[in-house]
């Protein structure tokens, strides 16, 4: 759980917040708590032995509870499709935590050892789903939703929550609390009157565990301990700290006599004698899991924390059937020996290659051992047909399927990835003349690739366009919120141009209703894909060429002003023979979408240039990147704080740079929200950067 800053817990919600928002941020625990009490009337009563100021009688039970989980991975082909190993090593904190077995409990203060806890608790991936079919515990599921994900992702794989611990693992985590924070994950408090679709534990894929995508990110700080917080949560722990809206250290905090009152979540690894309440004469309990503080400098429960996590899965309460032996026989935990059946499945880090490139391919099946497998690519040529790591060569342009076989001694599986990799031409076609109408639907099936393999209806070929009858479009209406379609342009040769170029195209588009979250983004890459730069975003309002439709409307453009323009400044490639460009529409529930007049032309105008300024990758936790795109001459660069004092000024001349300026780290700057003001000549433009 590494924090970069003050930090902010939502009901079980763990967000990286600013340090620049102050440290009176106010943690939203007592506000989602006041929200749920005001918007179900039986939350409370749902809340059982759970009181937020006091403790029921220890449970006294020497019993080792054992815990049933499930592990959702929602991915979409990348990192966060962590390996099983990741996933058990996560598992395997847990246990070392929840039992105090870890092996830095001599780093617990000396004043705070004795009410340092063994909670009695262990966890077990399941070895027999709701159906009781065999399983290791994981279930995979490849969606775009893996990013920016929230609680939509749970209805996508779920068991019962009575039954397992459910964990969704996903890319990033979505923030609908207002602040500019990066969320970790989040869980819920046990409560018989939550919506049971809710029930379990978010998390991000780079906080599980301390090994694979943990090993970098948040990993390093946070060392497995963000799932132990959220668990926490999950068996009934609030924060060590008070509420937002408490007294500070007046404040009863958590209710537990043996944390120590604190005046609010720390973060780092405070020294040992921090103490921000000396009312009490003891130092802040920053070694509890349920601070802010890193992952790395905790090491505890406290006595009466056990007692109350042990109490939600007691014989009375709210989580106690995960515990009964009817349900661990259910689940199979303790089964031995038992392999299922292997799921196939594929990861590669980069679908996109030019000619003469390779491709790496993992074997990423799942549910079993696998002791052999056969790769298959038509087309290709592999460094191994039975490795669990390939590498695969293009030596000609298309669209290409991987496909794997997994066998063990109690089954066979097979995964085909349709498309998975594009390879195109280095080489770029003229750009000083391109110009494509889509009047020939062949011109678009053979120097356009289309990928809809993340998404029901993917770009094709229409029967009306711009002045004309025909453009590419995407039949939207029929697309689920968060599929993702993407297509590719002949790569483009501009360097014979001379001049700075730009790429025009027209656009049209309508919502559905008002609540439509449709997106279209155009990435440009002169580096055969290992890079692509977002050079133009268009939201929904400035989407929509068309008044708002009703549901049922199935929508196609009928006049030219339902067509608007949009203009990408090409100028940072004028001098590349290799500009692959791409259009990614990203469905959010909207109407169709239409295409048409893709050319290359010149001269922006200085209003464009400036508009095509931009700055990533933003949030940041280091120098993130100035990209002037056309733009020359000499710029200021000056830098303020949230409260608009000026930390930071540069004088640069543009060219000298390439055109990239890299803006200074948490060595020059706190982490927090600032303001970068570029001045070039008579003109300004001012850009907000977050450094985490």
């Amino acid at each position: 759980m590494e924090i970069k800053g003050m930090i902010t817990l939502a009901f079980g919600v763990f967000v990286i917040v600013n340090q620049a928002v102050g440290q009176d941020q106010p943690c939203l625990t007592d506000e989602l708590h006041q929200q749920m009490i005001e918007s179900n009337p039986n939350y409370i009563q749902g809340m059982g032995t759970f009181n937020w100021n006091s403790f029921a009688e220890s449970e006294n039970s020497q019993t080792v509870y054992k815990v049933p989980v499930v592990v959702h991975v929602i991915h979409n082909g990348g990192t966060e499709n962590i390996s099983y190993a990741q996933i058990e090593d996560a598992i395997a904190v847990l246990n070392e935590d929840f039992r105090r077995l870890n092996s830095d409990t001599t780093d617990t203060k000396v004043v705070f050892r004795d009410v340092a806890k063994d909670a009695r608790i262990e966890f077990y991936l399941a070895k027999r789903d709701p159906n009781g079919e065999c399983t290791d515990g994981v279930v995979r599921v490849k969606t775009p939703l893996a990013f920016n994900a929230h609680n939509h992702v749970k209805y996508l794989s779920q068991w019962n929550h009575r039954d397992y611990m459910n964990i969704w693992v996903v890319g990033t985590i979505e923030n609908t609390f207002g602040s500019n924070g990066t969320i970790l994950g989040f869980a819920y408090y046990p409560n018989t009157f939550q919506n049971f679709w809710h029930d379990g534990i978010l998390i991000r894929h780079d906080c599980m565990g301390r090994i694979g995508s943990a090993t970098g990110g948040f990993g390093p700080n946070a060392q497995g301990r963000t799932l132990t917080h959220e668990v926490g949560h999950y068996l009934g722990l609030p924060h060590t700290f008070p509420p937002s809206g408490g007294l500070g250290c007046a404040d009863s905090n958590d209710g537990f006599s043996d944390t120590p009152p604190i005046s609010g979540p720390n973060s780092g690894c405070p020294s040992a004698s921090h103490n921000t309440c000396t009312n009490d004469n003891l130092p802040d309990q920053t070694e509890n899991y349920m601070d802010y503080s890193y992952g790395i400098c905790q090491n505890m429960f406290s006595e009466q924390q056990t007692d109350r996590i042990r109490q939600s899965l007691g014989q009375f309460g709210i989580r106690s059937n995960l515990v009964n032996s009817g349900n661990q026989n259910t689940t199979g935990i303790f089964l031995t020996g038992d392999t299922c059946v292997p799921k196939a499945d594929i990861r590669t880090d980069n679908g996109f290659i030019c000619i003469g490139d390779s491709v790496q391919l993992i074997d990423m099946s799942w549910n079993a051992p696998v002791v052999s497998r056969a790769w298959s690519v038509p087309g290709a040529t592999l460094s191994s047909t039975t490795d669990s790591i390939v590498w695969a060569h293009f030596n000609a342009p298309g669209s290409y399927s991987p496909q794997i076989t997994v066998q063990n001694t109690k089954g066979t599986d097979t995964y085909t990835w349709e498309s998975a990799i594009i390879v195109r031409e280095a080489q770029g076609n003229d750009g000083s003349n391109y110009f494509e109408n889509f009047q020939t639907a062949s011109d678009f099936h053979t120097d356009w690739v289309s990928d809809s393999s993340a998404a029901n209806k993917g770009w094709e070929i229409g029967s009306t366009g711009f002045q004309s009858n025909q453009s590419i479009f995407i039949e939207n209406y029929y697309n689920d919120s968060g599929d993702v379609a993407t297509v590719y342009m002949p790569s483009l040769d501009l360097s014979t141009i001379g001049v700075p170029a730009e790429l025009r195209f027209r656009y049209a588009y309508a919502k559905k209703t008002a609540s439509s979250k449709d997106q279209l983004k155009v990435y440009v890459s002169n580096n055969c894909g290992q890079f692509w730069l977002p050079r133009k975003v268009i939201k929904t309002n400035a989407l929509h060429t068309a008044s708002n439709l009703s549901l049922w409307d199935y929508w196609t453009p009928t006049y030219d002003f339902h067509w608007e323009e949009a203009v990408l400044n090409l100028s940072p490639y004028m001098n590349s023979n290799s500009v692959h460009i791409k259009f990614e529409f990203i469905s959010g529930d909207g109407n169709n979408i239409f295409i048409d007049n893709v050319n290359v032309s010149y001269s922006l105008s200085i209003e464009e240039l400036l508009d095509e300024i931009i700055l990533y990758p933003n949030p940041s936790e280091h120098g993130a990147k100035i990209d002037f795109g056309g733009y020359s001459g000499e710029a200021e660069i000056e830098i303020l704080d949230e409260m608009g004092r000026k930390v930071f000024t540069e004088k640069i001349k543009i060219e000298e740079l390439n055109g990239f300026y890299t803006l200074p780290s948490k060595e020059v700057l706190n982490s927090g929200i600032c303001f970068v003001n570029l001045r070039l000549g008579d003109r300004q433009k001012v850009l907000q950067y977050i450094l985490l």
